[in-house]
């Protein structure tokens, strides 16, 4: 019975150390750790420019919904170089975006690069990526340029009909 005993004294004495161990971390690790986490949160984000269009196929409706890669050639001097995507329905229109939906891109120059599929390619039949895709092999668009102005882009993508 005096072993009985004994593990309960020393589970109380494990108890109360961690108690003050928990209460210790509290006090000298979780609240620095959480006023330097929310220090290191700033307001401050990335001037990102809003860029908004619309893709045609043809000059016409776009015969199913896509994706557009916005990839950076050059960007303003001190900002990295981060790519933009947009996803666009059967009516062509998107809004680009590289951190939130639709917050546009950061300033520089850029390259579209315009993916619609009219079925799922396969990686065992590299033909399909060229079949499956209603963008033609070698249409390449002009580049196109975000000023750092912050004045909104508005771009119209044409894709020519494959033959």
């Amino acid at each position: 019975m005096a072993n009985i005993g004994r593990r309960k004294s020393g589970a109380r004495v494990v108890e109360c150390r961690l108690r003050i161990l928990a209460t210790g971390a509290c006090r000298y690790f979780l609240a620095p750790a959480m006023l330097i986490a929310c220090l290191g949160c700033g307001t401050e984000r990335l001037p990102t420019v809003p860029v908004r269009g619309k893709v045609t196929f043809g000059g016409g409706p776009c015969p199913a919904e896509g994706t557009i890669t916005f990839t950076p050639v050059s960007v303003e001097e001190g900002l990295p170089r981060r790519p933009g995507t947009a996803e666009f329905r059967t009516d062509g229109r998107f809004a680009a975006t590289s951190f939130t939906p639709g917050d546009g891109l950061l300033p520089g120059r850029y390259r579209a690069n315009i993916s619609c599929w009219q079925g799922e390619p396969s990686s065992y039949d590299p033909s399909s990526f060229d079949r499956l895709n209603y963008v033609p092999k070698n249409y390449d668009p002009e580049e196109f340029v975000v000023e750092p102005s912050g004045d909104a882009v508005t771009l119209t993508l044409d894709v020519p009909l494959k033959k």
